[in-house]
């Protein structure tokens, strides 16, 4: 797969660089880095999401169903535990509110799923830093697509109960919320697969801690921190990067222009913090096959 993967053919009669491992990047290559990685090798890409999702479904009987069955169970359980807990605007019927809920419980279901497979992503493949000109660049990304093999079905079904329970009107708002959410958080996941699978290759704790990352990701999320919370806690709030996605999901669109900074700010710095972590993963991954 490495060779597939990473060769380039002739075009125009110019011979590019054969690997993007081995590729030095200068000038607009760095700033557009690493969306011309991906963009180049979006076949690979492909394939190597078709390839883990049919490792999901093998010897399963009810296959696809499970990206229904194992996320709807869980926020059904959650929702009635937590119910008084749950910020869901009150406006919403107990069907749309449920509806409302889902959404943006899947997202932070995706989410946590991303950095918990993260510290593994490299560290389990030590072939591919050894052996091969496999840009590692991709694996990241791989494990965004898999996660949103379980987050769209599972979005879809929460503005579906938010259009019966609320409308059609209420559930193409809902849709709108939820694609806009849903792009900042593969921006985002995308950043954090690449910081926690360079890290997993250093320090073993990454994979302990991902768990307890995991859950704080949802638990100080807007589903259930008041915005107007002060101290620690609202400072984890602003900084966790479920914030946006989730608050789209639960206000609307109209959220936007009603925070336009606290917008604006937080989809530059996705775009920043998704350029850092590519970059600093590149330069650190020469030292890979040290570690591994």
């Amino acid at each position: 797969m490495g060779t597939d993967a990473v060769a380039n053919s002739p075009v125009g009669g110019d011979r590019r660089q054969t690997s993007w491992r081995l590729r030095r990047l200068t000038g607009l290559t760095v700033v557009l880095f690493p969306w011309n990685l991906f963009w180049d090798q979006r076949s690979v890409l492909l394939t190597l999401v078709r390839t883990q999702i049919a490792r999901r479904h093998r010897r399963s009987l009810l296959g696809w169903a499970w990206n229904v069955i194992q996320p709807g169970s869980q926020a059904i359980l959650l929702y009635v535990a937590t119910r008084g807990a749950v910020r869901v605007p009150e406006s919403a019927s107990p069907l749309g509110g449920f509806g409302i809920f889902f959404a943006a419980f899947i997202i932070g279901q995706g989410m946590g799923e991303i950095v918990g497979r993260g510290p593994t992503l490299v560290s389990e493949r030590p072939g591919w830093v050894k052996g091969s000109l496999f840009p590692l660049e991709l694996l990241a990304p791989t494990a965004v697509g898999v996660a949103l093999y379980r987050i769209i079905p599972g979005g879809l079904l929460g503005i579906a109960a938010v259009a019966i329970g609320d409308g059609a009107a209420a559930g193409v708002s809902t849709l709108a919320a939820f694609t806009v959410g849903l792009l900042v958080a593969i921006v985002w996941g995308t950043a954090l697969g690449l910081a926690f699978a360079a890290l997993g290759v250093y320090l073993r704790d990454a994979v302990l801690a991902a768990p307890v990352i995991t859950m704080a990701l949802i638990f100080m999320s807007p589903l259930y921190v008041d915005p107007d919370s002060g101290g620690i806690l609202g400072l984890l709030l602003k900084l966790n990067p479920l914030t946006i996605p989730m608050d789209l999901i639960l206000y609307g669109m109209s959220w936007i222009p009603d925070h336009p900074v606290h917008a604006m700010v937080g989809l530059i710095s996705t775009f920043i913090v998704l350029w850092a972590s590519a970059i600093v993963f590149r330069r650190t991954s020469a030292n890979f096959a040290d570690y591994i």
